[in-house]
């Protein structure tokens, strides 16, 4: 019979901590793997244990956070090979785990068991929680035979446990933690004190095998920092077996040096910061760099996973009670059903300091990389092979030259007026003729005196040229002067409608003074107006949001860059309808003389048409006054009685009665000569 060790309440804490500790020391990657541990899905018999793959050979970091690792192994005819993966990115290997298996064919890839210690133990016997403690453990036993030794020595059936009876007890460390009952070899149930000292021997030998995977499966869950991938492979001969896959990785970082020279020239270096986060060391391995951004997603495959199904109820027969008779009612009344309503819810150098003059001897250089690998342009992406394997240890980082070349440097100043300030900033054409993209990243620009100041540099595509600000250049001001102006342009009258361009222009000058002992280069990025055109010279380029102006500033001297901003659109009103103000603005503005003449004539028309219409307004207003005071004086005479004064109040509105009537005659005839005037002005207007 086989025996399970004595278990003590207090040795199953040091059981556990034991069994972790060898579980943990197993996982390592350099540790054989117990056989035990490494039983799987896969039922690989002791004959087919997985050979362990070669170091990585080769590695492609993504500007994106990933990398595609190859590794590989050397094989003969059909083989089982096993490579150890971290727990953190076995999902990743089994989204994109490749093989690739010359003259062969993959027959199966199986690993280890779930991390997930809840998901073990669903099928097992015990669970973590029954390893807690001894009474639980004892509770979880019932009907396996064991013995049990403490105050007095029994072997038999444990039958349950429970707490001990509250009640007077000595101290609190003779106080037993359960009791426990056990039907013993002679069929009497015995009931025992379970005390920290009391301990175990489980007789059940199946009972004890089910307590051991417990207990390894628990160490194995809580200290597996990785899982062994198993592949299966069928062949003839021998081969290289390949595995490439594609986990999370640091993003590659990269850096720049510029060293400016003379006559337009510089000298950039790009350097590439990698790290080593595989957990194993690099040995030779081949690296290359990609600057692409690939959509990356990910998916826990690992882990079991259950759907959920709706539970439904046993479906029965229920019989129906018949309700007790209540007789009968003589006239039952039938009553109203009221309705019910279902609600639902529903769900991102303020100052140039120059180092100490310096003899010509001790200008400023950057010596040459050893070797640069040549970069390779893809349709999406730029690769930066790294010219010589890479040996590098777990965790350490890397700093290796990926771009040096002589590259068009041409020293500029920048100004960018929505920055606020009158100094623009010393800058860097620079112009991409290595050959291959530059990837983004800070820029230490240096010139022939040592450091000047840092930049930031976004992708640039080989060929194209931008611009590297690394310090405010305080020897050029440059002053902003905005001036709006509105014209009209191309009057013409169709119908009776002046029609017209109008002209909106923004005239911006700036006045760039040079105090530097030589002539400046400066650059204006002139903000955009939607819209609108643009008319300036010295325009060299433009920008998503700016347009670029060039000059030449001369040494000492002021020098004005002009831009000028046009919005047109079509226009026009009836002449008809136009006041005099309005016509004789139009009729200054207008380059055709008999043009002009006309719209002067129509303004004098539309000036009489005005006068006679306010004096029109005027008689109106008297006669709304006679009318309020008439008003006042009837509701006067209906409260005074027959006597003088309602008689001085009839005699006033008798006079009032004469003026509106001479006011009716003269608003006749103005409106009658304002009929001849309207008459004048569209014969005026339809003459033109």
């Amino acid at each position: 019979m086989r025996k399970f060790h004595m278990i003590t309440t207090a040795t199953l804490a040091a059981l556990l901590a034991t069994t972790a500790l060898a579980g943990a020391q197993s996982s390592q990657p350099n540790a054989p793997a117990p056989a035990a541990s490494r039983a799987g899905g896969a039922a690989l018999s002791a004959s087919a244990e997985p050979t362990r793959t070669g170091d990585i050979r080769r590695i492609v970091l993504y500007s994106g956070g990933v990398a595609e690792i190859v590794r590989s192994a050397e094989v003969s005819g059909d083989a089982t090979i096993g490579m150890e993966v971290l727990l953190d990115q076995v999902n990743d290997v089994l989204k994109s785990l490749v093989v690739r298996n010359p003259g062969g064919g993959v027959g199966q890839v199986s690993l280890e068991g779930s991390v997930n210690a809840q998901e073990l133990s669903r099928a097992a016997l015990f669970t973590p929680a029954d390893l807690d403690s001894l009474p639980l453990l004892l509770n979880k036993l019932k009907g396996a035979r064991v013995r049990i030794e403490g105050d007095r020595s029994v072997t038999g059936t444990v039958l349950g446990t429970s707490q001990p009876p509250a009640g007077e007890s000595a101290e609190k460390s003779q106080r037993p933690l359960a009791i426990v009952a056990v039907l013993d070899e002679t069929g009497s149930v015995r009931s025992l004190p379970v005390f920290a000292d009391t301990s175990v021997e489980i007789l059940d030998e199946d009972t004890a095998e089910e307590l051991k995977k417990a207990v390894q499966s628990l160490s194995r869950s809580l200290s597996d920092d990785s899982r062994l991938v198993s592949v299966k492979v069928d062949g003839t001969g021998a081969r290289t077996i390949e595995f490439d896959y594609v986990v999370a990785a640091p993003v590659w970082k990269s850096s720049h040096r510029l060293v400016l020279g003379k006559d337009g020239k510089g000298r950039l270096q790009s350097w590439a910061v990698i790290e080593n986060a595989t957990g194993e060391n690099w040995s030779d391995v081949t690296v290359a760099l990609s600057s692409g951004s690939p959509v990356t997603l990910r998916q826990n495959l690992f882990d079991p996973f259950f759907k959920e199904r709706p539970e439904v109820p046993v479906f029965v027969d229920r019989q129906s009670i018949p309700d007790a008779d209540r007789g009968t009612v003589p006239s039952p009344a039938m009553s109203a059903k009221a309705g019910r309503s279902v609600g639902g819810a529903a769900a991102f150098a303020d100052n140039l300091m120059a180092a100490a003059p310096m003899p010509e001897s001790a200008e400023f250089s950057i010596g040459e990389a050893s070797e640069v690998g040549e970069a390779v342009e893809g349709d999406v992406s730029v690769t930066y092979p790294l010219p010589q394997p890479v040996t590098l240890d777990a965790g350490s980082t890397l700093s290796v030259p990926v771009v040096d070349s002589d590259v068009p440097a041409e020293r500029i100043a920048v100004f960018t007026p929505d920055r606020g300030e009158i100094h623009p900033t010393a800058a860097v054409q620079l112009d991409n003729e290595t050959g291959s993209a530059l990837p983004a990243g800070i820029v230490t620009v240096y010139d022939p005196s040592g450091y000047v100041g840092d930049s930031t540099l976004l992708p640039v595509p080989a060929g194209e040229e931008r611009q590297v600000q690394f310090a405010l250049d305080r020897k050029l001001t440059v002053n902003t002067t905005e001036k709006p102006q509105e014209l009209v342009s191309e009057l013409r009258v169709v119908d009776g409608v002046l029609r017209y361009k109008s002209i909106q222009e923004r005239h911006t000058v700036y006045t760039a003074q040079n105090a530097a002992e030589d002539e400046r280069k400066l650059v204006i990025n002139h903000p955009k107006l939607s819209g609108w055109q643009l008319v300036a010279d010295g325009r060299v380029g433009e920008t998503e949001d700016s347009y670029r102006l060039e000059a030449v500033i001369p040494a000492g001297g002021t020098r004005d860059i002009a831009a000028t901003y046009r919005f047109v659109r079509d226009e026009g009103f009836a002449l008809v309808d136009a006041s005099q103000s309005e016509l004789l603005r139009f009729s200054s503005q207008s380059q055709d003389p008999a043009l002009s003449a006309d719209l002067k004539a129509i303004a004098g028309i539309q000036g009489e048409k005005t006068d006679l219409d306010r004096r029109i307004d005027t008689l109106s207003g008297q006669k709304q006054d006679i009318y309020a005071a008439q008003d006042r004086i009837r509701e006067n005479v209906k409260a005074v009685g027959p006597g003088d004064l309602r008689d001085r109040y009839l005699d006033t509105m008798r006079d009032q009665e004469d003026q509106l009537k001479a006011i009716d005659r003269e608003i006749a005839t103005l409106k009658s000569q304002r009929e001849e005037v309207e008459a004048r002005l569209r014969e005026k207007i339809g003459a033109i």
